[in-house]
């Protein structure tokens, strides 16, 4: 490969500098002419609020401007003793000539073997017979000159109290050296450099290298770029001097490197077209994420991006305290307050209904303690993690199962809210209550109803485009008021009816011991499924935490006895509405009970209570776990926020109101809910703390069957009844004979690659030390 050695001369001072100009050394490259970037006093762009972007800012703009442009003015100068060939007059000796050539930003078009990276290093189309070139071939200095000037009459006014002006308008000289590609290049590489160079140029075709047809002889080469000179536009509202050369390297057109920038492409910035100065620094909205290259998966999109990295150091934001919140503030919501009630709704005792929920959720706390466990040391959510269990592409079996729960239980968790919405709407104007229904009755839901579903799903929108880490004020405030509001109800139920309602007094079940068996464990599977989904996705949250993982314990002992005491105040409270209110049935929806109360101002707080139960488990469970999946699912595409605010629009179609039609409907959709999350939960609880290497068969006749009643599956319904148990326990057994059968021992690699030592270059490790595993962790898949 022939190297032509130049070096170039800043555009400023085209026709003063001569070859024997020097540049600064790097470290001086800043302070060089550095008084050019200092606003002078009481300027006009001062008094306006102008101020200048960042050196970065700046440099993606400069690599947005190679991009844009398909030609620039390459500079070089005549050598010092002419050639009679030249045909030149012998006395331009030693001048510099500036001439347009054809350019383009084609290195990422070609394959990695012969390509800079993308690193901003533009590809020029040479004809040997042409005088730039032939300055080059002897020895001259070079520089390319890009700007904006051509597009004056595209651009808005950029600088307070002037017209349009080119001298506004950004401009930028690279420096650097001629690399001749090789010729010829391979056949593939030579197609893809050809069809991105032809794009802008598509008369270019006649002077390809190597064309039959070409009237002149031509060479493809890359200037690569040693130093870069850039005037953004006037010096107090633009950058003006020497740029980062590791800065320019590093933008990519979606994102930059690890450690350059703040993660933007050039993708991300706008040069001055048909905008402000203000305006034109607002990206617009683009189909691909915008965010820095990944350090876990160095050029390949495909499988990650930065939310579904490992969380660094600096912003696990989540104590003890943090964790406590969350779970408080997720137990308490309308879904857990519904299951007792419903549950007693469908034949059983209030005791019995106590003892089902603790029970589920002391099992239910085994495993979100541990795959909780598995995110505080990887600091990783569940799809990362479920890669280990399923491989790359099998893990997609989980995540979309998993997704579309999600999606569902968002979807109910709007009606909730909704209907408190409702209530509190209701309570303010009394006649909204009445509103004309415009809505059959058949669809289950009502036009105030509606109403109430959109305003409540529009409060939270905002919120589902905040980062979790800077929602842990949301959650603090809801774990303080929710419990007060709730317990002040339970006081109410007692001060109402002291022997606490027919519930409290009904007899025990009278029904025959196999039905009763097949009933209890029905309903256990609903509870059990209520936070099926949380089984496995605890990673999503404890991936933010910043203490020890042996805090994920605490869940065995906190969660039974939360979700038990809610249930219980929901049983005294349903309980004590009928009684008092005379209803012919049990208010197992809070909401239902509280549009009984005769006190406007308690129905407008007893509701809101409620709405902001809805609307913190929604966020912190729901939106975010389906953001983590489709985030996986298309890293490429969507990130957190914008996986939810997908869920958000997905949620309208899955019509919920249906649902939570009756007490029924909620407990059949539970079932189903955790018939396919129990043996997911199984795989990768057990892969990772067992095997550290399918069942759900079984339980499909019964969910056919709670689908549609008509289809008679025999005894094939009993297993669905307790799906979750069934799914877990046979998927256990099932895999962890298989992995002990035909163990999988490719998947596996020499060490444990904790997240901390590709951040801090393996200083300061923790996370494995603090469970105490030692040389048994040693040993893990690859994720």
């Amino acid at each position: 490969m022939k190297l032509y050695k130049v070096s170039v001369v800043p555009i400023f001072t085209l026709l003063t500098l001569t070859t024997s100009f020097v540049l600064p050394l790097p470290d001086n490259l800043q302070a060089f002419l550095g008084v050019e970037n200092e606003a002078p006093l009481n300027s006009p762009a001062q008094d306006e609020g102008f101020s200048r972007p960042s050196w970065f800012t700046s440099a993606l703009m400069a690599r947005r401007l190679l991009a844009l442009s398909p030609s620039g003015v390459i500079t070089t100068t005549f050598p010092d003793s002419l050639p009679p060939s030249a045909h030149a007059p012998s006395d331009v000796a030693g001048l510099s000539i500036g001439l347009r050539e054809y350019i383009a930003d084609c290195d990422s078009s070609l394959p990695k073997d012969l390509s800079h990276d993308d690193n901003g290093s533009p590809t020029i189309l040479g004809l040997r017979i042409g005088t730039t070139f032939k300055n080059i071939a002897s020895g001259s200095n070079l520089s390319l000159q890009l700007d904006w000037w051509d597009h004056l009459d595209e651009a808005g006014p950029v600088y307070p109290g002037l017209p349009l002006s080119p001298a506004a308008l950004p401009r930028v000289t690279l420096f650097g050296y001629l690399d001749s590609l090789p010729s010829p290049l391979p056949d593939d590489a030579a197609a893809a450099l050809e069809a991105c160079f032809l794009g802008p140029h598509p008369d270019a075709k006649v002077w390809l290298p190597g064309a039959s047809y070409s009237p002149h002889a031509s060479f493809w080469a890359r200037l690569v770029v040693t130093h870069v000179y850039w005037i953004g536009g006037f010096g107090d509202v633009q950058q003006i001097g020497w740029m980062n050369l590791t800065e320019w390297q590093g933008i990519r057109p979606y994102g930059s490197v690890a450690g350059v920038g703040d993660g933007r492409g050039w993708k991300d910035v706008r040069l001055p077209v048909k905008t402000s100065y203000i305006t034109m620094r607002i990206a617009r909205p683009r189909l691909r994420v915008s965010q820095g290259e990944s350090a876990f998966a160095v050029g390949n999109a495909r499988w990650t991006n930065l939310d579904l990295d490992p969380i660094a150091k600096e912003r696990r934001k989540w104590g003890v305290s943090s964790l406590v919140a969350y779970w408080i503030s997720d137990a308490f919501n309308a879904a857990t307050w519904q299951f007792a009630s419903s549950i007693i709704a469908v034949g059983l005792t209030y005791r019995e209904a106590l003892g089902i929920v603790a029970l589920s959720f002391f099992i239910m706390s085994f495993v979100i303690a541990a795959n909780g466990a598995v995110g505080a040391i990887y600091h990783v959510p569940f799809p990362v993690i479920a890669r280990a269990s399923w491989g790359f592409w099998g893990s997609y079996v989980a995540i979309i199962s998993r997704v579309i729960l999600a999606v569902f239980w968002f979807a109910i968790q709007n009606v909730n809210g909704g209907n408190a919405v409702r209530v509190m709407l209701g309570a303010i104007w009394p006649s909204y209550l009445t509103l004309s229904n415009t809505i059959p009755e058949s669809q289950g839901i009502t036009t105030n109803g509606m109403i109430g579903f959109f305003i409540f799903w529009l409060i939270q929108v905002p919120f589902l485009c905040m980062h979790p880490n800077k929602l842990r004020w949301l959650f603090t405030i809801k774990s303080i008021l929710v419990p007060i509001a709730w317990i002040a109800i339970l006081i109410w139920a007692f001060v109402s009816e002291k022997d606490g309602g027919g519930v409290f007094t009904a007899q025990p079940s009278t029904l025959p011991s196999s039905k009763y068996s097949w009933l209890f464990l029905a309903n256990m599977t609903s509870v059990l499924g209520n936070y099926a989904t949380l089984s496995v996705n605890q990673s999503d949250f404890s991936r933010y935490s910043r203490v020890s993982p042996r805090w994920q314990l605490l869940y065995i002992p906190m969660l039974p006895i939360v979700f038990t005491f809610i249930s219980f105040i929901g049983i005294a409270a349903s309980s004590a509405g009928q009684a008092h209110y005379n209803l012919p049935t049990i208010p197992w929806d809070p909401t239902v009970l509280i549009s009984h109360w005769p006190n406007r101002a308690c129905r407008f707080f007893g509701a809101s209570s409620f709405a902001l139960a809805s609307l913190g488990v929604n966020i912190s469970a729901n939106s975010l776990s389906a953001a983590n999946d489709f985030t996986a699912l298309a890293p490429q595409y969507i990130n957190i926020r914008r996986g939810q605010i997908l869920c958000a629009l997905l949620s309208w179609c899955l019509v919920p109101w249906k649902i939570l039609e009756s007490a029924g409907n909620f407990l059949t959709f539970m079932s189903a809910y955790a018939v396919f999350l129990g043996p997911i939960a199984s795989i990768m609880l057990f892969d990772f703390w067992i095997v550290n290497r399918l069942g759900v068969v079984p339980n499909l006749p019964g969910l056919i069957n709670s689908v549609n009643t008509g289809v008679d599956v025999g005894v094939g319904v009993h297993p669905f009844q307790f799906g979750w148990l069934l799914g877990f326990v046979a998927t256990t057994v099932v895999y962890l004979f298989l992995s002990w059968v035909w163990p999988a021992l490719e998947t596996r690699i020499e060490h444990a690659v904790l997240p901390d030592e590709v951040y801090e270059r393996g200083l300061g490790l923790d996370g494995v030390d603090e469970l105490g595993l030692g040389e048994k962790h040693a040993v893990v898949e690859k994720v």
